[in-house]
């Protein structure tokens, strides 16, 4: 591939940082207890709520038909991207305008999950041609450090975005029925078209291809036929089985067993949020130096533990998920971050949209049907309480726990990660050691300056 001037790659990277600035506006307004608090307006159950969940996930098998596109039209491949994606966020205006609808509350219902099933469709195309697009872009040897950099601005993003999404939704709702997720989803809109103007200043790097073009039939036997592609498609797709058990039900948990207002579920993502904006440099520096598999075998190990937290709520027990905010914002950061380098430093030249369009299909597909089994889990349980353990918990704390179980039993699986620049799993942990003893020592020498005797 022809490198690109270094200027074009800062001026990329600079408009890259904004396109995922806007984008994680529109990702915060259109999802979490927007998403989960309208769908409930219009009359979902359980089951519903799952489906809601799986719908932007089950779209990601379609980009294994986008990876046929991509490969044949690499020439429009940032027009054909920043075209899908903004059409997909335009669409959320659509949720506003049936917020302010006054028909039946069913077929209000069936339109949102349309609504939401399109928009990830589109979502997922332009996605795919994203990340191929910066696989190009970013250079390999700053890779950890600029996602680490990108990931940090974003979390800043997502603090105003949630905070003041829930206090708009609030005062929304309090002036009418339907106009505050009308403002917020007009708002998230608007964010997509921010995100599109920026996607547009980025640069788009063309790589070289010599020889005529391998056809599709053999670029998909190659992605499967490689055992290191085999190993990250096995351990994604467990992981991705064991998160959506219990995703569908995370929000919808806070705001009706432990009656939270919407500004307080956004503050506790905000929580996570300025955690993450702390650590995702520092995890960034961990990658390029300890290489990606220890890092996100750490994470992963420590997210496990989550959902066992969330065993310890109840009404008038919410401490827990103030906790979780912490937790949250030190190891999904660490692990949204290694899960974003580990398919783009696999991605072969030869066929890397197909390898992607396989990698997200698999992980889509996994996570979606994960999401709707446990949602018709839950529906056929009732809303309990249910005795587990020796202890009563409601219907979507069982499901916590079945997605705790099966988070320890994929960390295993990613040890298994190929990574020929990774050190060893003490490596890690001494990096970790030393930081951490680091800041002690200089804390203690900030404390006990003014004692010291001055030579």
């Amino acid at each position: 591939m022809h490198r690109p001037p270094p200027s074009d790659v800062r001026r990329g990277l600079v408009a890259s940082t904004w396109e995922g600035a806007f984008a994680q506006a529109f990702m915060v307004l259109t999802g979490g207890v927007f998403l989960v608090d309208f769908a409930r307006r219009l009359g979902a159950d359980d089951a519903a709520l799952g489906l809601l969940a799986a719908l932007p996930f089950l779209a990601q098998s379609a980009q294994v038909g986008t990876a046929w596109v991509y490969e044949r039209v690499h020439a429009g491949r940032a027009t054909i991207t920043a075209v899908t994606l903004v059409a997909a966020r335009l669409l959320w205006l659509l949720p506003a305008a049936l917020a302010l609808a006054s028909f039946a509350d069913g077929s209000r219902l069936v339109l949102y999950l349309v609504v939401v099933a399109l928009s990830a469709l589109l979502t997922t195309a332009g996605a795919h041609g994203w990340t191929s697009w910066m696989t190009d872009l970013v250079p390999p040897r700053v890779r950890g450090r600029y996602f680490g950099f990108r990931a940090a601005v974003c979390a800043f993003v997502a603090i105003a975005a949630g905070y003041g999404g829930g206090l708009l939704l609030e005062a929304g709702e309090a002036a009418g029925a339907g106009r505050g997720f009308a403002a917020v989803y007009v708002l998230g809109a608007l964010a997509g078209v921010g995100a599109w103007f920026a996607m547009k200043r980025q640069h788009h790097p063309l790589p070289h291809r010599e020889g005529p073009r391998p056809p599709f039939r053999a670029l998909w036997h190659e992605t499967w036929r490689k055992p290191e592609n085999r190993r990250i498609f096995l351990f994604f797709g467990v992981w991705n089985v064991a998160v959506g058990m219990g995703a569908p039900f995370w929000q919808d948990y806070m705001r009706r067993e432990l009656s939270m207002a919407a500004w307080e579920i956004g503050l506790q993502n905000n929580v996570g949020a300025i955690v993450g904006v702390a650590f995702a440099p520092w995890w960034g520096r961990m990658v390029d130096r300890a290489g990606v598999r220890p890092v996100l075998f750490a994470n992963a190990a420590c997210i496990a533990l989550i959902p066992f937290l969330w065993l310890l709520c109840g009404p008038g027990t919410v401490w827990p998920v103030w906790l979780d905010a912490f937790v949250v914002g030190i190891f999904w950061t660490g692990f949204n971050l290694t899960a974003l380098n580990v398919p783009i430093s696999a991605a072969p030249r030869r066929g890397a949209a197909v390898f992607l369009g396989v990698f997200s299909a698999v992980t889509g597909l996994a996570f979606g049907l994960s999401c709707i089994a446990s949602g018709l889990v839950a529906k056929a349980l009732g809303p309990g309480p249910h005795v587990v353990l020796g202890g009563a918990f409601a219907v979507h704390q069982v499901m916590f726990l079945a997605s705790g179980v099966l988070r320890l039993a994929a960390i295993p699986f990613a040890l298994q990660l190929p990574d020929p620049k990774a050190k060893r799993i003490v490596f890690l942990f001494n990096l970790m050691g030393y930081a951490v003893r680091h800041r002690l020592n200089l804390g203690r020498q900030i404390l006990t300056a003014p004692w010291r005797k001055r030579t």
